[in-house]
């Protein structure tokens, strides 16, 4: 009988240990998805401030706490895109797919990556985005953003009309293919979402690479009509964008004047649209810095020529390595000075352009 009694309580005691281990990592387990919860919410609430190197700090520590969560990995990655380091963007991205093959959001995200590592003298990076791009449709196939930056990229990897002789010009048929390719998935956008306002952007500037100046501007003025649209969905930055790109339409079709006039508007947004002090002014502004100071040029207007070069030059010196050398713009003011007979002033811009 004590035997049995004695068996009796080591199947309990065994019980027992066996429940408190089971509340001891169930306690575990809560605590650890609490502690990845707070620092995903924190490291989002810093990177809507722009704090990025805090968000990362944060998702840093939620992976501590689940090192398997894939959209931690995906929002960690958003934080090193708006840092511009690409790089470890897609390394991110690549791991949360890697955890969650059928993550969308994640081969988006990393197109959208791919496509900022790439350019017109560096396609494999482009290519890549096309790949991610068109794999998050598959896996979601009313993915507007998918379809549009898709377009964007088509667009990008066709020449600039200057580079033929004829306007419109008579595109190879790689760039027509890339043409056709950018408008269907344009006219997809605007089908799926017709409030999508951007996608008239993007035909614009497809249309401006064709040399079709007058449907370009068409389709920017479209754009341009949801001022209010564009800033709530993409921003200031967003809004330069368009701004831009009609001003380099208009530098393209002759219209200067007007050119000037979307140039300095894009320039405003540009600047007030930093909203990190990590990042910094979009790379985008020396285009609407340096086409302004053209289309001055070409209007013979010397001093405010002088006046956008030395704009010009601030911000291309404040980081050489992201904005570029700013050597050409020396040059121009030495041309303007010498137009207005200062030639020592023209003298000392030349030497500094050498």
């Amino acid at each position: 009988m004590a035997e049995r009694s004695k068996k009796s309580r080591n199947i309990i005691g065994i019980v027992l240990a066996i429940l408190i281990v089971l509340v001891v990592w169930s306690m575990v387990s809560a605590m650890s998805a609490r502690s990845k919860s707070k620092y995903k919410h924190l490291g989002i609430a810093e990177f809507e401030k722009g704090n990025y190197q805090e968000a990362i700090k944060y998702y840093n520590k939620g992976l501590e706490a689940k090192p398997d969560d894939p959209c931690l990995f995906n929002n960690r990655g958003l934080a090193y895109y708006s840092l511009e380091q690409y790089d470890k963007a897609v390394a991110d991205y690549t791991k949360a797919i890697e955890l969650k093959p059928d993550f969308a959001d994640a081969y988006y995200n990393r197109g959208l990556a791919y496509f900022k590592k790439g350019s017109s003298y560096n396609l494999e990076p482009r290519k890549k985005a096309i790949g991610d791009f068109t794999k998050a449709i598959e896996l979601k196939p009313d993915f507007v953003e998918a379809y549009y930056n898709r377009a964007v990229t088509y667009t990008e990897q066709i020449h600039y009309h200057h580079k033929y002789a004829t306007i419109p010009p008579k595109f190879p048929s790689k760039d027509m293919d890339n043409y056709n390719k950018a408008l269907a998935d344009y006219t997809r956008v605007l089908h799926l979402d017709p409030s999508y306002i951007l996608a008239h952007q993007g035909m614009g500037n497809l249309f401006y690479r064709h040399g079709d100046w007058d449907l370009a501007t068409a389709e920017y003025n479209k754009a341009l009509d949801h001022e209010k649209e564009i800033l709530a969905k993409a921003g200031k930055v967003g809004l330069a964008g368009v701004l831009n790109s009609r001003g380099r339409n208009y530098l393209a079709a002759g219209k200067l004047k007007e050119a000037i006039s979307d140039f300095t508007r894009a320039i405003e947004y540009y600047k007030k649209g930093v909203i990190s002090k990590d990042v910094g002014l979009s790379k985008s502004v020396t285009n609407a810095l340096a086409h302004r100071t053209v289309a001055a040029w070409e209007l013979g207007r010397w001093k405010d020529t002088i006046q956008f070069a030395d704009e010009t030059i601030e911000v291309k010196e404040s980081n050489p390595k992201k904005y570029g050398k700013s050597t050409f713009y020396y040059f121009t003011k030495g041309r303007c000075y010498y137009k207005l007979a200062q030639y020592d002033k023209a003298i000392q811009n030349l030497e500094k352009a050498l």
